[in-house]
């Protein structure tokens, strides 16, 4: 959690996107004012602060999610399969 943030120091700016990132957000700037650059570095800021407020998840659903199939929806087999897999978890 807080090691994103600070790999996303090292890529950027944080001051600076912490600044742009308040000033989207209480109208001072819009995206139109800021450059590519900017926006990217905001764009990760707000996406490292999203994920470190996500609580985790239990770990039946990262054992479902780790098993699912990478090429979409499950057969019914695979979905059974999963759910046996994942039950003791």
């Amino acid at each position: 959690m807080l090691t994103s943030l600070f790999l996303a120091a090292a890529l950027f700016d944080l001051p600076c996107a912490e600044a742009n990132y308040r000033a989207l957000l209480t109208g001072h700037a819009t995206l139109a004012t800021l450059s590519p650059a900017e926006i990217a570095e905001v764009a990760e800021l707000d996406r490292a602060a999203r994920a470190a407020d996500r609580p985790p998840l239990p770990a039946r659903e990262r054992c479902r999610l780790q098993n699912w199939p990478k090429d979409g929806t499950p057969t019914a087999l695979e979905l059974e399969v999963i759910d046996l897999k994942c039950s003791q978890r």
